[in-house]
């Protein structure tokens, strides 16, 4: 018998409920491909600034001073 789930943050449970609605709640091989080719949508800076949001980029060194990657956080 496994132990009962811990609750998630109340912020966070919000927003896994609203993605509830838009996945499958299980996932087979076949369906990564479908998934992978799903264009992403991302929120304008519009739609941002309605969620009282903001957006910045922020370069994250790699290991060892490698290149790094560059991402997008709101």
């Amino acid at each position: 018998m496994n132990p009962p789930r811990l609750p998630f943050d109340p912020e966070l449970e919000a927003v896994l409920a609203a993605l509830a609605d838009q996945f499958p709640s299980s996932m087979t091989a076949e369906m990564i491909p479908l998934l992978r080719e799903s264009d992403v949508r991302t929120m304008t800076d519009e739609q941002l600034a309605a969620s009282d949001l903001t957006r910045r980029d922020v370069t994250i060194p790699g290991f060892r001073g490698d290149a790094g990657c560059w991402m997008t956080g709101s």
